[in-house]
């Protein structure tokens, strides 16, 4: 099976090409997506990243989040993302687009435009109801919007950039 390609752009997401993933090189941007997910008591669903990741491996970061391929738009990966990451089927009606952000990525010398999105969940999606991919996140935690602050500004070592981007006050 050939290697998954993903989308190269500039720093005002216009594409340039498309390689495969293990050819992404210094000072290149590729394209990714992140999932801020809410309850109704306004905290935010936060994961550690799993032990199988190839870096970054326990620090704090959104609950999905993934790299766009080619032929995919950035709404196509979340959907997926969520669903593989989470267990969770979403449509697109009801996730809201965010802002999009140039990040450097966490544990390498290349970036990524991010663009995020939000889903509040009226329901309150309890985390037993998810099925995390254990190889993707090794837990999940719902938490205050000061405490991911507090968290990102007190210890921005576990924190991984895409969530650093949203809460860290230096960034």
């Amino acid at each position: 099976m050939p290697e998954e390609e993903i989308v190269i752009v500039d720093a005002e997401d216009n594409l340039l090409y498309h390689k495969p993933r293990s050819e992404f090189t210094t000072g290149e941007i590729n394209r990714s997506v992140a999932l801020w997910l809410t309850n109704s008591w306004g905290e935010a669903l936060i994961a550690r990243r799993g032990k199988r990741k190839e870096v970054s491996v326990g620090m704090y970061c959104p609950p999905a989040m993934g790299t766009v391929a080619k032929g995919e738009a950035y709404h196509d990966t979340i959907i997926r993302e969520v669903k593989e990451e989470l267990g969770l089927e979403l449509a697109l009606e009801q996730l809201q687009l965010d802002n999009k952000v140039l990040v450097e990525r966490t544990g390498k010398d290349n970036f990524t435009l991010c663009q995020y999105f939000d889903y509040n969940d009226p329901d309150s999606v309890l985390i037993e109801n998810l099925t995390p991919d254990p190889n993707e996140i090794l837990s999940l935690e719902w938490m205050s919007i000061e405490r991911i602050r507090s968290l990102c500004n007190e210890q921005p070592q576990m924190c991984m950039n895409m969530l650093l981007a949203r809460f860290y006050k230096e960034w």
